[in-house]
């Protein structure tokens, strides 16, 4: 499932009135900022450039990886697009202190 269907699934799961399914993350104190770590950016490009293999495998997937850590290290154009910034909005639930 692409990335957008997900996003689709869940809008319309939002519409319908159905519960989500949600995790508890453990949050982590760095020099008096919060956060957690997930799967977003960096992660979530990997897997759209996993998923444009007609039939990616587990050889594929190693070698993505390790073409993606040598472009890191060289300051490459693969790691530049996998790991570019990007604009994020998040909130938290309040109601639950």
């Amino acid at each position: 499932m692409t990335p957008a269907e997900q996003l689709r699934l869940i809008l319309s799961k939002m519409d319908a009135g159905e519960p989500l399914v949600t995790s508890r993350r453990a949050l982590l104190e760095v020099n008096g900022n919060y956060g957690f770590i997930f799967g977003l950016g960096g992660f979530s490009r990997f897997i759209e450039k996993y998923q444009t293999e007609p039939d990616p495998t587990m050889f594929y997937a190693f070698s993505l990886v390790a073409k993606t850590v040598f472009s890191a290290l060289c300051k490459g154009p693969l790691a530049s697009t996998i790991f570019a910034k990007f604009p994020v909005q998040m909130w938290r639930d309040q109601s639950h202190g």
